[in-house]
């Protein structure tokens, strides 16, 4: 089966005045569809560098980073953006809702900025919604919804655009034991539809069920 995410030897400075400051160095790495990863770094400015390279938002130095079996460096600002739009997704420890709009409408975003009129884009979100026990919040603001109700719309606009490559950017660095016990449960349930999932930390002793476990130095 064919990787998702490949990374061969992958490197990431920086040139700072003068000097040269090495943010990755030598990392390789692959994740399958089904596949869980920990990434854990060692510093928040390794996790920055690394969820921004996954991303494709910046290329790697040195090496190759492959992603759905393509060169980052051969995608187009536009393929990249609909990557972002339809593929792959990110959970962000504080979860990026739109404030003016309903949470129906937040899960709904991703179909819309790509232009995929679909029929059953609404059912689609609802389906999304109920699958994270927040269907009956469909109609709420972000600001009326507690921490793990936002995380839950995040995964939920997720799941209706039906992302293969999902990145839990730090969400459970310094996190409760309810919450983190929530995001393994939803990983597994993107794992078990074939999204290759990768947690991102900057914890040096994270470790999951069932995850290979890497660490970034």
């Amino acid at each position: 089966m064919q990787s998702i995410v490949e990374l061969s030897q992958v490197g990431k400075c920086y040139w700072m005045r003068s000097e040269q400051a090495v943010a990755l160095h030598d990392l390789s790495f692959s994740c399958a569809p089904g596949e869980l990863v920990v990434l854990r770094c060692r510093s928040r400015l390794a996790r920055v560098v690394i969820v921004n390279l996954l991303m494709g938002f910046e290329p790697p130095t040195t090496g190759s980073y492959c992603l759905f079996g393509k060169s980052i460096r051969d995608y187009t600002d536009d393929q990249l953006t609909e990557l972002l739009y339809t593929k792959v997704g990110v959970i962000r420890k504080d979860p990026v809702l739109l404030s003016q709009k309903s949470l129906f409408e937040n899960v709904m975003l991703p179909l819309n900025f790509a232009g995929q009129e679909r029929a059953d884009g609404p059912a689609r979100a609802l389906e999304a919604l109920a699958e994270f026990h927040i269907l009956d919040k469909k109609n709420h603001l972000p600001e009326w919804l507690t921490y793990r109700e936002r995380l839950a719309a995040a995964l939920a606009r997720e799941r209706c655009k039906r992302t293969q490559f999902l990145i839990f950017d730090g969400t459970m660095d310094g996190a409760a034991e309810k919450t983190r016990e929530f995001l393994v449960s939803a990983a597994g349930s993107f794992t078990s539809s074939n999204c290759c999932v990768a947690f991102v930390t900057e914890s040096n002793t994270l470790s999951l069920p069932g995850a290979r476990t890497i660490s970034i130095s």
